[in-house]
């Protein structure tokens, strides 16, 4: 079974990527921890749509971030084991007792049992990950018969239905030269540095330009600009 829905949120709300800029993005918590406003707002003000069963066992977030996520879906299924995996070693110390964190890569082969995990979720990982068909493939794996996977990304550009975005705005520019268009208050150089220098040949004072502009024009509150999110659930055949 196979559902896809799809949603809106406004830019700058924020986001992180599992990507070679992880170090950069270690620290900006605030970037962080606000893709779970993202996650609510696809989710109707839940934390997943997949009908999962109210007795899940077995819970895995790929891509945790600082766990919040994980650590929400722990307080709300106490008797659920929840496993947030992450490069980054970012997550706090104070958690729910049924919520745990490991240093992990989820594109390098999986060590867990087969058939293991209730649900699997997964959220926020565009341009960062070179081969989707392996890492379904080990979510299908080890995913248990009758259990869940939930996967939300955003769309790579910007939205506007009232010409209040003109097609030369720097947010345009950005999505279309970094091929994202998540805006960050915080960490957005972090971000972006990399792909605009070594990939589209910008110096560094161009990008940090840039980079104003782009957040100059975020906060516009004239510009009436949404991206919209995928959110798909999928289940195992039993």
């Amino acid at each position: 079974m196979i559902d896809t829905k799809e949603k809106e949120a406004t830019p700058g709300s924020g986001s992180r990527s599992y990507s070679s800029e992880e170090e950069d993005l270690a620290g900006d918590t605030y970037s962080i921890d606000s893709i779970i406003d993202d996650t609510y707002q696809c989710c109707n003000g839940s934390l997943y749509l997949a009908p999962i069963p109210d007795d899940v066992e077995r819970v895995l977030d790929l891509g945790t971030g600082t766990g919040i996520w994980a650590i929400d879906f722990a307080d709300l299924f106490p008797n659920a084991s929840v496993l947030g995996t992450d490069l980054s070693p970012i997550q706090p110390d104070m958690v729910p007792p049924n919520c745990r964190f490991e240093i992990d890569d989820m594109t390098e082969e999986w060590t867990y049992p087969p058939n293991y995990f209730d649900f699997i979720h997964i959220r926020g990982l565009f341009g960062s990950i070179h081969d989707w068909n392996n890492l379904y493939a080990q979510a299908y794996k080890h995913l248990k018969p009758g259990g869940f996977i939930q996967h939300i990304e955003p769309s790579l550009y910007i939205h506007c239905d009232d010409d209040t975005v003109p097609l030369d705005s720097p947010l345009h520019r950005f999505a279309e030269e970094s091929g994202i268009c998540y805006k960050f208050d915080v960490g957005l150089e972090g971000f972006a540095v990399q792909l605009l220098t070594n990939v589209m040949g910008m110096s560094l004072p161009e990008v940090q330009l840039f980079c104003a502009e782009v957040r100059a024009a975020a906060r516009d509150r004239r510009a009436h600009s949404y991206y919209p999110h995928k959110l798909v659930y999928a289940q195992k055949p039993s």
